[in-house]
């Protein structure tokens, strides 16, 4: 990893992007790049077809941008003690929805980190927010920020579908540099038909007999272990019962997880993600941060 962005709006949100964002460039020898939208509103207005209407005041960008710095050097440097010639700060002008996502494309980061609102809360729920719209949009992985223990484990989550496999090697990149514990998991709900990788459907919806689970899991298991050895990385394998979200956070909180790492299929919207709603649902539920790996990328 060479770069992570860190978006800030100077709320306390945006401080637990700034804390996280720090951390993981410390750690993996990345630079820090923090950037602050100064919105819309605050420029200067479209030239009116008569300009006798225009507004007398016209806000003077300049200073507004030398304000915006100092006061993002100064959050940063209380969160962080980082000096000044320790990051960057760039102040853009316009929509942070899309300028957030259209820096870090310019800047190649291979991570946006950005606040949420909690806990139940994130993204706002709305699509149109701030964090789902960079989720959206973004070429590089997303880290929804939320306060996380320094557990040093890293939870991924896996349905064994092509979304889900840079998942497996980011977690495991990550795993590997913070020297944190791998946990790799796959859910299986009883409510939905199997699906055999070899033959061709659903091979079962009734509900399962002791046999049948026992056997279930296990095959889940070997694929779990499969697909660790895949990403070259050491680490345990789990299989959870149940629905999949659901089981996601309750492993997270079991686990007391630093992170869970889950996939997207890209540029698509929350419903591309992993298993469907189910990202969005461990995005929005999670104890800790989540980060949103994309399917056309190189893990971290």
């Amino acid at each position: 990893m060479k770069r992570i962005l860190v978006a800030t709006d100077l709320s306390a949100d945006a401080d637990e992007a700034i804390r996280q964002g720090d951390f993981f460039a410390g750690a993996l020898g990345a630079e820090l790049v923090v950037v602050h939208v100064l919105p819309s509103q605050l420029l200067p207005p479209v030239q009116p077809v008569l300009p006798s209407l225009s507004q007398p005041h016209i806000p003077d960008v300049p200073a507004l941008r030398a304000v915006a710095t100092d006061a993002v050097r100064a959050r940063v440097a209380a969160l962080t003690g980082r000096t000044p010639d320790g990051y960057t700060v760039m102040v853009e002008e316009g929509v942070a929805r899309t300028s957030i996502a259209e820096k870090a494309e310019s800047l190649a980061a291979d991570l946006v980190v950005i606040g949420s609102h909690g806990t139940g809360r994130i993204l706002g729920v709305l699509l149109g927010s701030v964090a789902s719209s960079v989720i959206r949009h973004a070429h590089s992985a997303v880290l929804v920020a939320r306060p996380s223990p320094r557990s040093l484990r890293v939870l991924a989550a896996t349905d064994f579908s092509d979304p889900a496999l840079p998942a497996i090697t980011t977690a495991a990149g990550i795993s590997r540099r913070l020297g944190a514990e791998l946990i790799v998991l796959h859910c299986i709900d009883e409510g939905t038909p199997w699906i055999d990788p070899v033959a061709i459907g659903a091979v079962g919806q009734e509900a399962w007999s002791v046999e049948l689970r026992v056997e279930r899991e296990r095959e889940a298991k070997e694929r779990v272990v499969a697909a660790i050895a895949r990403a070259g990385a050491v680490g345990e394998a789990r299989v959870g019962i149940g629905p999949a979200a659901a089981e996601i956070v309750r492993v997270a909180r079991e686990v007391e997880a630093q992170m869970v790492v889950v996939g997207t299929v890209g540029r698509s919207g929350l419903k591309g993600l992993l298993l469907g709603n189910t990202a969005e649902a461990v995005v929005r539920n999670a104890p800790c941060a989540v980060l949103v790996e994309r399917l056309h990328r190189p893990g971290l």
